[in-house]
């Protein structure tokens, strides 16, 4: 069974991502945690353990406009994975099975993107260790797993090789 947290944060699409963001920062007290331009703006809570917790992302210009009555939509939700183990699993069962539609290294997590059955679109992400986010940047890059794996292992077999040695 995959080793599944929670969810990891939610991303909607907005006709205004500031507007809707501003209701959220008042009533909600969430706080700004990455903004990118007039395009997408993340909030997070003052307690939360993720780099965000509610985004909102710009309707891309030429899209079809779902009408604001009850909602505009869902972009995704995510699901947030334990371990790197449990997310490559994750990432081969949804590769493997030609559900993925993309995946991406955003320095707080990796992730690999899927269309459900119904046309969602769920992300399912790994949280790399908060005291790495600083350095690994925020962002949209090209999800290297061999190399992440790599990594990670050689650090291992360092801090093994310290402990031995101390």
């Amino acid at each position: 069974m995959l080793p599944i947290v929670g969810i990891g944060h939610v991303v909607y699409y907005s006709l205004d991502p500031s507007r809707v963001a501003a209701f959220y920062q008042d009533v909600l007290e969430l706080n700004v945690a990455e903004r990118v331009g007039d395009e997408a703006i993340f909030l997070r809570g003052a307690s939360s353990k993720t780099d965000f917790d509610i985004g909102f992302v710009r309707v891309p210009k030429g899209s079809c406009v779902i009408p604001t009555h009850p909602r505009l939509g869902v972009y995704h939700v995510a699901l947030s994975i334990a371990t790197l183990e449990g997310f490559v699993s994750a990432h081969d069962r949804l590769v493997k099975g030609g559900h993925a539609v993309g995946s991406a290294d955003h320095g707080s997590h990796l992730s690999v993107y899927a269309v459900d059955p119904d046309g969602n679109e769920t992300e399912v992400c790994w949280y790399t260790p908060v005291e790495e986010w600083k350095s690994r940047g925020f962002g949209f890059r090209p999800l290297d797993l061999h190399r992440e794996i790599h990594n990670r292992s050689a650090q291992a077999a360092g801090c093994s090789k310290k402990e031995k040695a101390g």
